[in-house]
């Protein structure tokens, strides 16, 4: 669409020129033939896509993992409250919570063993 006022070409969904900056009236709307980009941001950003709730919604990440890892009750909840609409997310919470259980277990197997040992030799 060129622009009225300049007569320099710009989008056809522009609502301002790019060169003059003067409003474009009666802008059109983009045809589905000229705007291959258009349509693969339209895809991404529907709430009901799976691409959109990988990309924008559920990145999971890390400080998941370790406040999962540091407070295992939060990882635990997030875990069972996310397993459906945040996929990713949830595992990252799920595998804070274990590795948190995990090295518990261990300590305490520790202490026990300490405490026995500890009490056998008095």
């Amino acid at each position: 669409m060129n622009c009225p006022n300049c007569g320099g070409p710009n989008e056809r969904s522009a609502k301002f020129c790019i060169h003059c900056g003067s409003a474009l009236k009666g802008r059109e709307e983009p045809a589905q033939e000229l705007s291959k980009h258009y349509y693969e941001k339209k895809e991404i950003f529907e709430q009901d896509s799976p691409v959109y709730r990988e990309t924008v919604e559920d990145r999971g990440g890390c400080w998941i993992t370790f406040l999962s890892f540091f407070v295992p009750v939060v990882g635990l909840v997030l875990w069972l409250v996310w397993a459906n609409d945040k996929p990713v997310s949830s595992q990252a919470a799920k595998k804070g919570f274990f590795a948190s259980l995990i090295v518990s277990a261990t300590l305490f197997i520790l202490w026990f063993l300490l405490v026995i040992f500890m009490l056998r030799n008095i």
